[in-house]
C-alpha cells in the first residue's frame, strides 16, 4: 500500500521527539514515528492513553509541548470534528456538497446544451462553441462527473442510510446517525490522510463490513483508532501501540501485532534474565576475590567492577496497562434446559419486528445474537428478561435458572448513587473495605469509588456493570453489547472470563472478533425471523456464502389444479408443524417437571432421616432411577421433534 516515487517512500506525517502533558500526567514522552503515503495504520492503546489527542495534534487542532512534527506539502487531512450540523439540508445534498466543483461544471454543461439549440446555423461560431463544449465534457468526465452522484448514494447506502432516507433533513438525525453522515462526507472528500476515531461506533455489522471493504481499497493514507479488532485485521497493514507515553510500531495487522508483541516480551524477559544471571555471577566472583584479600585479587575485583558498571542493562518489560481481574462463577447449576423461546412476536407502530421467533438454550451453550440495527435484537432480550412484553408467544426458564442481564444502555444502574453504594446494595452484609477490595479488581481505586454513577464515562459504567455480573453468580448471562465502551485489553479480559464461565450465555454483539472467540452458535434476526447457524461468526459467514451460491431453480408455470394441490400441501404442512410444535412444547414441559422432581429427590437423599433409613433410601433411589429413565426417553423424543420441526421449516 505504499506510493513510491523513484524508489523513495514518501512520508505523509512524521513525529520527532514529541512531548505532551496534561496537568501532571505525561501523555507523550519523546514520541517518534512516521506514516508513509498509502500506509493503513491501526492506533491502539488503553482508554486515556492519548490516541484521540494524537489525531488532533496531527491535524493541528491541538499542539505539542515540544518536538518536531512534519507534514507533507499541501497535505489534505481528513478528521471528523465534534462541530454541529445546523443547515436544514437533505442527507444527499450535504453529501453532494463535497462535489461543488463538479456540480458547477454540470450546470455549465447543462446551460451550454440549452444554448446549442439557439444557433441558427453551424458556422464558425458554432464550431468554436462545440470545441469548448467537448473540452469541458472531457474535463468533467475525467474528474468523475458522471459518477459522483452514484458514488454519494452508494456511500450513504453502505453506511446504513436507505435510499428512501436520502431526502431527509440532517436536523432530524440522532447522534449516531449524525456520526454516520459525517463519516460519509469524509469518505467522499477522500483526503490524503484519513484520520478515523472509532469509525465503527453506531454501525451495525453489515455497514461495518461495507466500510471495511471500502477502506481496504482506499488509495491514500489511513490512521484509525478502533477497539474493533476484526475491523483492524481487515483494514490495517501497520499497528502502532501507545503505552507508558511511548509508541511502538509493528508491521502487520492487529493479529500479527499480538504475535509479535508476545514474542518481543518473551525476548525481553530472556535478555533481562540472562543479564541478571551474568550480573549475579560477576558479583559473586568479585565477592570471592575481595574475600581472599590479596593485592592481585583486589585489582581483579576492581577490574571486574568496572566491567560490571559498563554492562548494558536490557530494558525490562513493564506491564503498564492494569488489567481487570474478572471471573464469572455460578452459585448453582441449572437444569439441562435453560431457556425456551416459543413463537415470540412483537409489533411496534404496525411494524412486526419479531415474527414467531423460536429457539432454546441448553446448559453450557454460548450463543451470539446478531442482526441489523433496529432488527429487534435488544427487544427480544428485553422480552426474555421481562422488561418488555411480547404480543404473542412464550418465554420459559428451566429449573434453577438464575438469569443476569447486561443492558447496553446501562439503565439498570442507579444514577443517584456512588460506585461504592451501587455495589454495596448488592452485598449489604459486606464492609466498605470488602466492597472497595472488589472494586479494585475492576480498576476502581482510592477516591474513585466515591464518584457518582451519573458522572462516569461509558467505560467506567461498563466496569461497574461487570462488577455486578461478577457478584451475581448467575448461571444464565443475557448480555446486550457488553464490549461497548471497553478498550481492547478489557475486551480480552472479558473474553477470557466468558470462555472460562461454566454457565449459559445469550449475547448481542457487533464485535465479530468477540463472537468468534466466545460463541458456539449464531442466531441471526432478519425480517423479524430468527435463523440458527452452528459455529462462530466466521462459520456463519461461510454458511451464508454457501447458501448464496446455491443454484436457483428456474420458475415453472403451474396449472390451476397444481396450484390447488400445492396450497393443500402447504396447509397440511402448516397443520403438521403446529402439531409438532405443540408436542415439542409439551415435551419440554415434561422435561422441566422431571428435572424438578429429580432435583427434589436429590435433596431428599441428602437429608439424614432418609439416607440413614434403608427403606426410605431404597424407595427414593428406585424413584430416582425411574425418573431418570423417563427423562432419557423424553430427551430422545425432544431431539426427534426438534429435527422434524427443522425439516418442516426447511421444506
Amino acid at each position: 500500500m505504499l506510493n513510491c516515487c523513484r524508489g523513495v517512500i514518501m512520508i505523509a506525517v512524521s513525529f520527532g521527539q514529541v512531548n505532551k502533558r496534561y496537568d501532571e500526567q505525561i501523555l507523550f514522552d519523546n514520541l517518534s514515528f512516521s506514516i508513509n503515503q498509502g500506509d493503513h495504520v491501526a492506533l491502539i492503546g488503553k482508554n486515556g492513553c492519548g490516541k484521540t489527542s494524537l489525531l488532533k495534534i496531527i491535524c493541528g487542532l491541538e499542539g505539542a509541548d515540544s518536538g518536531e512534527i512534519h507534514r507533507a506539502k499541501n497535505l489534505n487531512i481528513g478528521y471528523m470534528t465534534q462541530s454541529e450540523l445546523r443547515d436544514d439540508i437533505s442527507l444527499i445534498d450535504y453529501t453532494l456538497a463535497a462535489f461543488s466543483d463538479l456540480m458547477a461544471q454540470e450546470k455549465t454543461l447543462a446551460a451550454m446544451e440549452q444554448k446549442m439549440g439557439q444557433f441558427s446555423d453551424h458556422g464558425t461560431e458554432f464550431e468554436a462553441f462545440m470545441v469548448d463544449y467537448d473540452h469541458l465534457t472531457k474535463q468533467f468526465e475525467t474528474a468523475g462527473g458522471y459518477l459522483f452522484r452514484s458514488k454519494a448514494k452508494g456511500i450513504l447506502i453502505g453506511l446504513g442510510f436507505a435510499e428512501a432516507e436520502h431526502e431527509r433533513s440532517i436536523l432530524s438525525l440522532s447522534g449516531g446517525q449524525l456520526a454516520r453522515i459525517k463519516l460519509a462526507r469524509l469518505l467522499i472528500d477522500e483526503p490524503d490522510i484519513l484520520l478515523l476515531d472509532e469509525p465503527t461506533n453506531h454501525l451495525d455489522i453489515s455497514s461495518t463490513t461495507w466500510l471495511e471493504n471500502y477502506l481496504k481499497q482506499y488509495p491514500k493514507s489511513l490512521l484509525v483508532v478502533s477497539h474493533d479488532r476484526y475491523f483492524l485485521d481487515a483494514v490495517c497493514d501497520k499497528t502502532m501501540e501507545i503505552e507508558n507515553g511511548k509508541i511502538m510500531v509493528y508491521r502487520g495487522n492487529y493479529s500479527a501485532f499480538k504475535i509479535k508483541k508476545a514474542a518481543q516480551i518473551e525476548q525481553m524477559a530472556r535478555a533481562y534474565q540472562k543479564y541478571q544471571s551474568e550480573k549475579k555471577r560477576q558479583e559473586e566472583i568479585i565477592r570471592r576475590y575481595k574475600a581472599h584479600g590479596t593485592e592481585l585479587l583486589a585489582k581483579r575485583a576492581k577490574s571486574r567492577e568496572k566491567l560490571l558498571d559498563k554492562m548494558d542493562q536490557p530494558e525490562q518489560f513493564i506491564q503498564s496497562t492494569k488489567q481487570m481481574k474478572l471471573s464469572l462463577k455460578t452459585a448453582v447449576s441449572s437444569g439441562n434446559d435453560v431457556l425456551t423461546v416459543s413463537d415470540v412476536s412483537k409489533i411496534y407502530a404496525d411494524n412486526n419486528i419479531l415474527k414467531d421467533v423460536s429457539f432454546s438454550l441448553r446448559r453450557g451453550e454460548k450463543i451470539g445474537l446478531i442482526g441489523a440495527n433496529g432488527s429487534g435484537k435488544s427487544t427480544l432480550l428485553k422480552i426474555i428478561v421481562g422488561d418488555c412484553s411480547a404480543d404473542d408467544g412464550e418465554v420459559r426458564f428451566g429449573h434453577r435458572v438464575l438469569p443476569a442481564y447486561y443492558d447496553q444502555n446501562q439503565d439498570n444502574l442507579n444514577y443517584n448513587l456512588t460506585i461504592v453504594e451501587e455495589i454495596h446494595n448488592m452485598i449489604p452484609s459486606a464492609t466498605e473495605g470488602d466492597v472497595r477490595s472488589i472494586l479494585g479488581r475492576f480498576l476502581f481505586s482510592n477516591e474513585e469509588v466515591f464518584k457518582p454513577i451519573n458522572v462516569l464515562s461509558g467505560g467506567e459504567k461498563a466496569r461497574v456493570m461487570l462488577t455486578k455480573l461478577f457478584l451475581a453468580e448467575s448461571n444464565l448471562l443475557l448480555l446486550d453489547e457488553p464490549t461497548n465502551h471497553l478498550d481492547i485489553y478489557s475486551k480480552e479480559v472479558l473474553e477470557q472470563a466468558l470462555n472460562d464461565y461454566d454457565g449459559t450465555m445469550l449475547v448481542i454483539s457487533h464485535d465479530r472478533y468477540f463472537l468468534n472467540n466466545i460463541c458456539q452458535k449464531i442466531i441471526e434476526i432478519a425480517n423479524g425471523r430468527g435463523t440458527l447457524y452452528l459455529g462462530n461468526y466466521d462459520d456463519y459467514l461461510a454458511k451464508k456464502a454457501s447458501l448464496n451460491q446455491a443454484p436457483i431453480d428456474e420458475p415453472t408455470t403451474l396449472t390451476k389444479t397444481a396450484i390447488k394441490q400445492q396450497r393443500k400441501m402447504e396447509r397440511q404442512r402448516d397443520a403438521e408443524l403446529k402439531r409438532l410444535k405443540r408436542q415439542f412444547a409439551d415435551c419440554e414441559a415434561d422435561i422441566y417437571e422431571l428435572e424438578k422432581s429429580l432435583a427434589d429427590i436429590g435433596e431428599a437423599l441428602c437429608q439424614v432421616e432418609n439416607y440413614s433409613n434403608p427403606q426410605k433410601a431404597k424407595k427414593l433411589n428406585q424413584q430416582e432411577a425411574k425418573l431418570k429413565a423417563e427423562l432419557d426417553e423424553k430427551i430422545l423424543l425432544w431431539e426427534t421433534l426438534a429435527e422434524k420441526i427443522e425439516q418442516n421449516n426447511n421444506q
